[in-house]
């Protein structure tokens, strides 16, 4: 009784002199630590709040890249298709043209020796008598088979102008393709850019994180043990021993 008579005296005097009683400073540190904990803890949750919409973000990025992989696979494959069929024409045409060269170098033959049998002919009807009639059949069948082969090359020909145009609708093809191609490119680099951007953006707010996670585990700490010597220091003034731990059990 007289010891926490003595205590409340001293407190009294304390006060009276102006000197902070015992456990005061200690009182003020521990509600500072824990106005700052409150505080750290909001700023936590804001930079998880922070850190999810980063990851959201990657997520995002790393979804488009695998989009535009398959755009540009899916181009390349449509651009090794209509060069194949470019190709193809190409061959085609060459052949078509090769086949005309040749209709017409032998309608050339024809109609010189159409000529040539007409000129003979009329010539031998006059020098020997010979019958004309076998001179115009001749002349007849050789004008048959040039308007044959002139039907012939003039068909190759119509064929050969379509053939020319649907290689150049194969060229054109090919060449809006191999743009599109450059485009995708373009977008997938701007995009591998966009995330490794957003790559290093997450981790640098996961490192925050860990860092503020770390610094709320040390203000714990440091608030249990402050408020464990508040307490005791409150105790001591009320005369009041500590509690005893209860001892551990064998």
């Amino acid at each position: 009784m007289i010891h926490g008579w003595a205590a409340a005296a001293a407190l009294g005097a304390a006060c009276a002199l102006g000197v902070p009683p015992a456990g005061a400073a200690e009182a003020d540190d521990l509600k500072a630590l824990r106005e700052r904990l409150q505080s750290l803890r909001g700023e936590l949750a804001a930079t998880e709040g922070r850190r999810a919409e980063a990851a959201d973000a990657l997520k995002a990025s790393e979804e488009a890249i695998s989009e535009a992989n398959r755009t540009l696979a899916k181009l390349a494959a449509d651009s090794r298709a209509a060069q194949a069929e470019q190709a193809k024409l190409a061959e085609a045409a060459r052949r078509l043209q090769a086949e005309l060269d040749g209709r017409s170098a032998d309608l050339g033959r024809l109609l010189h020796a159409r000529y040539v049998t007409g000129e003979a002919g009329a010539l031998r009807v006059l020098l020997s008598g010979e019958e004309a009639s076998r001179t115009a059949r001749q002349l007849a069948y050789f004008g048959y088979l040039s308007r044959a082969q002139l039907a012939m090359v003039e068909g190759l020909r119509r064929d050969l102008a379509r053939l020319a145009d649907l290689e150049r609708q194969a060229g054109e093809k090919a060449a809006e393709i191999a743009a599109l191609a450059e485009a995708a490119g373009r977008e997938r680099k701007q995009l591998a850019q966009q995330q490794a951007e957003r790559r290093r953006t997450l981790d640098r707010v996961a490192g925050e994180l860990r860092a503020q996670r770390t610094e709320v585990s040390r203000l714990q700490r440091d608030e249990t043990r402050l408020a464990k010597l508040v307490e005791e220091i409150a105790r001591t003034l009320r005369g009041t021993p500590p509690a005893k731990r209860p001892a551990p059990r064998e």
